[in-house]
């Protein structure tokens, strides 16, 4: 009934929340369609884009290895005299001689220390990305005009 209702002296409010979200995949594909460019030239772009960053990487970590390489022989106070690579060719060349049990395996990891010591050494005398990769030096060369 009507004497039953209670009137209370609370104030009800409601609170409108506002949220802004971003979905990455529809805000590149609008920024695809703002640019003009096809599917392919975006790709083409993106993955040349990816190629000049990573040659920008291996560039700064030839300077790196040449700078720590410096301050080694600097500490050393003498010259090296054997390299890494000929270090693992006289173990190699030790394990063949003598033949002992599991000489296989040792040789196997031997070798496998040589190519990563002569991939160092490559990196070590490097002066820029086509010194490291000859085979792509024209592939390079184009990228590289482009860029400019």
């Amino acid at each position: 009934p009507k004497s039953d209702h209670i009137r209370t002296k609370e104030l009800i409010t409601k609170v409108k929340v506002v949220e802004k979200k971003e979905y990455p995949e529809m805000k590149k594909a609008w920024e695809k369609a703002k640019s003009g460019l096809t599917a392919s030239e975006w790709i083409l772009r993106d993955q040349k884009k990816k190629m000049k960053e990573a040659a920008q990487q291996i560039l700064n970590d030839i300077k790196t290895t040449k700078e720590i390489l410096a301050e080694l022989d600097k500490i050393a106070m003498k010259a090296r005299v054997f390299t890494d690579e000929d270090y693992f060719c006289d173990l190699i060349k030790y394990e063949e001689e003598r033949r002992e049990p599991g000489h296989e395996t040792r040789i196997i990891g031997y070798k496998l220390m040589l190519d990563q010591a002569r991939s160092f050494q490559k990196i070590t005398t490097a002066e820029n990305v086509t010194d490291l990769f000859p085979q792509y030096k024209n592939v390079i060369q184009e990228i590289l005009m482009q860029g400019n």
